[in-house]
């Protein structure tokens, strides 16, 4: 970010003088430094950063300043980014943290670095601490799931309490990938809408994704539940498209059979592929045996 700061202050400095007059932009950026209790009297933090409650990686922040009292890396530290406008910070969570702790626990107190910028109207603060939040440490489709579902989106908070009530049994390694799978069962990888604050949830969409989620669990249940990985959402995808294109032909009934009988070792074909491709013509081989 040190960088990006350099970059804004070198083009504010390059503007037309006719630009720097404007009080719009006049002070599109501006850098300066604050004791911790000057900064959180005049700035707020963003509670929802990375879903994460208090909206920080307590962990994370200690190690920093541990590394800042015994390397003395205070100089290496980004500044924190505030969104001029609403006085939000938007980047820096972690590294206010660390110097709260180093104060709280270690008796240092060194000031805040505080960059302010002027964050476009348009762009919420949820959106722009998505932009400046997402490149040491990127976030996890889970993050931006509940994100969203804390700043009031119902679609969000409906979708949350949806993989609440999905049958148990093909999801792995946690939230973030039920949250991934979840989004398969749409289909159409509803992963880049998750990010970008535009997905929809309809009563239609819930009953959908509950029915291809029994599916699924059905067919994966009666090949001996194989292990779960990065295949299942890739499988999913492949269970829906199948679904849609051969509407009655997707015959559930005569694929469960065919694996539970596993009488030509038809589960052989659960070997971890990742392609949709491969599912499609695998599951589609089974169900014209």
């Amino acid at each position: 970010m040190s960088k990006l700061f350099n970059v804004l202050s070198n083009s504010s400095k390059a503007a037309s003088e006719d630009t720097q007059k404007n009080p719009a932009t006049k002070r599109f950026i501006e850098f300066n430094y604050f004791t911790l209790d000057e900064f959180t009297k005049k700035y707020k933090r963003y509670v929802h950063n990375r879903g994460i409650e208090g909206g920080v990686d307590v962990n994370r922040a200690k190690a920093i300043a541990r590394e800042i009292r015994t390397l003395g890396t205070y100089w290496l530290i980004n500044p924190i980014l505030v969104n001029k406008r609403t006085k939000t910070m938007v980047d820096g969570h972690t590294t206010l943290e660390a110097l709260k702790i180093l104060r709280d626990e270690y008796g240092i107190e060194l000031d805040v670095p505080v960059c302010i910028i002027d964050v476009p109207k348009e762009v919420s603060d949820a959106q722009a601490i998505q932009m400046f939040n997402n490149i040491g440490l990127p976030w996890k489709l889970l993050m931006y799931v509940l994100n969203y579902a804390q700043e009031g989106n119902k679609n969000y908070q409906a979708l949350i309490e949806m993989c609440k009530t999905l049958p148990e049994g093909y999801f792995h390694r946690g939230e973030d990938i039920l949250i991934r799978n979840t989004a398969a069962l749409g289909g159409k990888c509803q992963q880049e809408n998750l990010r970008t604050g535009k997905f929809k949830l309809t009563e239609e969409d819930v009953q959908t994704q509950m029915e291809l989620g029994n599916t699924v669990n059905r067919i994966l249940v009666a090949a001996g539940k194989p292990k779960s990985g990065q295949w299942t959402e890739s499988f999913i995808i492949a269970v829906y498209k199948l679904n849609e294109t051969l509407g009655k032909a997707f015959n559930v009934d005569k694929l469960v059979r065919v694996l539970e009988s596993n009488k030509n070792n038809e589960r052989s074909i659960f070997n971890g592929n990742t392609t949709t491709k491969y599912w499609q013509e695998n599951i589609a081989m089974l169900l014209a045996a």
